[in-house]
């Protein structure tokens, strides 16, 4: 599981409500604020996002994911649901004195800390890579940001977004068609026009000096391409790879959280961190845990004690003897083999062991709540 990046500031904007959809998006915003104007700002609208992030790359937690931040207003993506895309996204906004209008904008802390970020959230809660949106995306007629100047391409070379390939086009040739294809809301197609070029070709888009006439004018109400064989051509590279992306396997989205309560004594070794290998029957619910998967373990005396960890290595045998010889009884929880062997044989007769199999879990504890399953 990836390390969650250090949160420098916490400080919770009181608007929001529960969660009742999975989170699916990540939402990409940008403010010309410093981040603590930036909450002051949120707070005046009575609005929320999740996380902020100053240039100097230290991060704000304004709100916790699992609860819905009011940040990305009308909103749609890819033939999504209803008329906002909160109730099933993650805002995280980006210090931009320009509103992202140029590529020097977004420091290399700022890039640093957002890609930590990301990375993080994407693994805890799935979310796709080609979900991860852009305001603009999602809010043509309404939102410019982050921006031009925004480093998509940086967040692809570090393994976090889709990206495209001159040479693998889509066979569709239709501009709204393919507009719909890569998600874009086409009711305003001028709108739909100027989002997409500013994400996937930003030499299309003007650099506006009067900041407060852009965010009231995000995109020319007559906009055409100035090069629109270049355009049409982006456009079906892009939804090449938007759809190859959709069709991907991504291995961090297959793993599963796993419940085991524990009694005391082992649940305070493993949490302490002196127990690094659980010990079960290998039966069918055993069978589903794999190595990447969390574990949340339960202690048995107080229910709301919990901890989580990830699986590392699973050792398998017949019975908790012949295991002995593949694990090192230490990191079981045992003085030696002859105890191991004693005291899981009072858990499961021998008979049992040997009917179903055993398994070793060998565990490394964890920071952070699991992923959703």
């Amino acid at each position: 599981m990836p390390i969650k990046p250090q949160i420098k500031h916490i400080h919770h904007l009181p608007y929001f409500r529960e969660r009742t959809e999975e989170i699916k998006y990540i939402i990409i915003h940008c403010s010309r604020s410093n981040p603590e104007k930036q909450l002051k700002n949120l707070h005046k609208l009575e609005l929320s996002a999740h996380y902020i992030i100053g240039q100097n790359g230290e991060i704000t937690e304004a709100l916790e994911p699992e609860k819905v931040a009011y940040h990305a207003g009308i909103s749609s993506w890819h033939g999504s649901q209803g008329k906002s895309l909160n109730g099933s996204s993650i805002g995280i906004e980006l210090e931009a004195p320009d509103m992202g209008q140029n590529k020097k904008t977004y420091k290399p802390a700022l890039r640093h800390s957002l890609c930590n970020l990301l990375i993080y959230l994407c693994y805890k809660y799935k979310v796709r890579p080609e979900n991860i949106l852009a305001h603009s995306d999602i809010a043509p007629q309404r939102k410019p940001d982050p921006g031009k100047g925004f480093p998509w391409k940086y967040l692809y070379q570090n393994g976090i977004t889709p990206w495209y390939h001159l040479y693998c086009l889509h066979q569709e040739t239709d501009e709204v068609k393919l507009l719909n294809i890569i998600g874009y809301n086409t009711e305003v197609l001028s709108a739909a026009r100027y989002a997409f070029c500013r994400r996937w070709l930003p030499e299309e888009v003007k650099t506006e000096r009067n900041i407060k006439y852009m965010l009231d004018n995000p995109y020319p109400k007559d906009f055409v391409p100035k090069d629109e064989k270049r355009y049409l051509k982006r456009l079906r590279a892009v939804a090449f790879a938007m759809e190859k992306a959709r069709q991907k396997h991504y291995w961090y989205l297959n793993t599963k959280t796993h419940s085991l309560t524990v009694n005391k004594k082992y649940y305070d070794m493993l949490k302490q961190g002196t127990k690094k290998i659980e010990l079960r029957l290998y039966d069918e619910k055993r069978k589903q845990i794999k190595v990447g998967d969390t574990i949340r373990f339960i202690n048995n005396a107080d229910r709301k004690d919990i901890f989580y960890a990830e699986v590392k290595k699973l050792h398998h045998a017949a019975n908790f003897v012949t295991l002995c010889e593949k694990i090192d009884c230490l990191n079981a929880g045992f003085k030696d083999n002859a105890e191991l062997s004693k005291v899981m044989a009072e858990f499961y007769p021998l008979s049992k062991q040997n009917a179903f199999g055993v398994i070793g879990i060998e565990i490394e504890k964890t920071t952070s709540p699991p992923p959703k399953a």
